[in-house]
């Protein structure tokens, strides 16, 4: 019997659940086996079993390594952009804030949770603990924490009066995720130093976080996506390009090829070598780039270089560092981009910056506190609530343009003025001033005594009117 008529024999749905899924596995195993030749398709097989097929999905992805190296560390436009960002992100201050009744009210908290924010663990400071895991965020679409080393969770409470342990970042490209039969998670397998010694962590052990990747691999991997992923191809044809633009100088290809003109009488091998050594002489090193040989005899010179597309393809370079700004939601002005590159344009660069990549980014980042290390505080003192977030009311690239914000105020200034003298009822006046100035109503009286200007005192006068250096009495 061939597989497709066991496939097409396999008992129905009523079976006993234990048979049928033995049946189920060896039905996939042999339509595993069969592979394009079978007739039978995922959704015959769907009838037939009540299970659909699901084959391992094969992918073209690049690994964690490839991206880092071949990205990172490979690609000018895309070291540049997770670099920036990083440094730019762990700029931005974290503030650690206590609430105790509830979230309704909030402050700051100088307490372990702080502590635990400026200084993550003994041998790195804030701002490396903070870039290092922002590049492998960015890079990988992942990044592992734990802090095994000072105990046997991912927050280890030392005693009463110390709080968080440190907290240490794994190279995201050194740990393997091993999966149990129903795709949970049983442990990590950490690669120590690429060496091949290996640590073994158990799922309560690591902080896992990542960019969500919604395809089928990355729910089956547990694996994040970076945004490099979606810039693959473009980060490879940049690469190339850049590649074939540093050896155009170097080797400059073959110009072309010279032969004897002479149908009948060819070169013999010690005329053509001694053509050659002439040619390269005259023709060889930097110096003589792109140099053509004139020749006293009839010799014939064929091009074979570069075509006017072919230099198009180079100069495109360009165009694909803007692809991968946009991949990683940055503007390319911030990255030499010089087209359109305005003073305005650049402002508003510089502060898309931080609103579309380093804020996002970090609040990533920040989830370390509040899914991993916060929930075991407030276990700890249950009458309290924390939380960490980010300070940017001191980023200026964020702060209104002070022109702009001038020019606005005195725009508002007139209006209010001529509201409070209008004859409109008086609470229609309150409620608009309000609106206008961003207050209560209930400090409108108080705001409108701040506007109004002091009463200029009437010019000294003698008694026939005229202006007089007397004081009024």
């Amino acid at each position: 019997m061939n597989v497709i008529q066991k496939i097409k024999d396999a008992k129905p749905l009523d079976v006993k659940a234990e048979q049928r899924n033995t049946e189920v596995k060896e039905l996939k195993r042999m339509y595993t086996e069969l592979s394009q030749k079978s007739a039978v398709s995922n959704n015959q097989f769907k009838l037939i079993t009540g299970s659909a097929l699901t084959p391992t999905p094969t992918s073209s992805r690049p690994t964690m390594e490839q991206m880092l190296t071949d990205a990172f560390c490979g690609n000018t436009i895309s070291h540049s952009i997770i670099t920036k960002v990083s440094q730019v992100a762990s700029q931005i201050q974290w503030k650690a804030e206590v609430s105790t009744d509830g979230g309704v009210t909030w402050e700051n908290e100088d307490g372990v949770l702080q502590a635990s924010i400026d200084k993550p663990n003994s041998g790195m400071t804030a701002n490396e603990f903070r870039v290092n895991a922002m590049i492998y965020l960015m890079a990988t679409g992942n990044v592992f924490f734990t802090d095994k080393e000072e105990g046997d969770s991912i927050v280890k409470f030392k005693s009463d009066s110390e709080g968080i342990g440190d907290v240490h970042l794994l190279p995201s490209n050194l740990i393997q995720i091993r999966l149990n039969a129903d795709n949970t998670i049983r442990q990590f397998d950490y690669n120590k130093n690429g060496c091949g010694i290996q640590d073994k962590f158990n799922p309560e052990e690591i902080a896992h976080l990542k960019f969500i990747d919604p395809s089928l691999i990355g729910h089956r991997s547990h694996l994040g996506i970076s945004p490099l992923l979606a810039c693959w191809n473009v980060v490879k044809a940049s690469n190339n390009l850049t590649e074939a633009d540093a050896s155009m100088l170097q080797n400059k290809g073959v110009l072309g090829v010279m032969s004897n003109k002479n149908e009948v009488l060819g070169m013999s091998e010690p005329e053509r070598q001694r053509m050659q050594d002439s040619t390269d002489e005259l023709l060889g090193g930097a110096s003589n780039f792109a140099k053509t040989l004139v020749s006293a005899v009839p010799i014939e010179y064929t091009s074979i270089g570069m075509t006017s597309a072919d230099l198009q393809m180079i100069e495109g370079g360009v165009f694909k560092d803007r692809q991968i700004c946009t991949a990683f939601g940055v503007s390319a002005l911030s990255f030499n981009d010089l087209v359109a590159s305005t003073m305005d344009n650049m402002k508003v660069a510089t502060k898309k910056l931080y609103t579309d990549s380093a804020i996002p980014n970090n609040d990533v980042l920040i989830r370390l506190y509040s899914q991993f290390l916060i929930p075991k505080l407030e276990a700890k003192e249950p009458s309290k609530k924390f939380r960490v977030v980010q300070v940017t009311e001191d980023i200026e690239a964020l702060q209104p343009d002070k022109k702009l914000k001038a020019d606005t105020s005195s725009v508002n200034t007139s209006t209010i003025l001529s509201i409070a003298g209008s004859n409109l009822p008086e609470a229609m006046k309150v409620k608009m001033i309000s609106d206008i100035a961003e207050i209560d109503e209930s400090d409108v009286e108080e705001y409108m005594k701040e506007m109004k200007p002091e009463p200029t005192p009437p010019e000294p006068t003698d008694d026939e009117g005229e202006p007089t250096d007397e004081p009024i009495e």
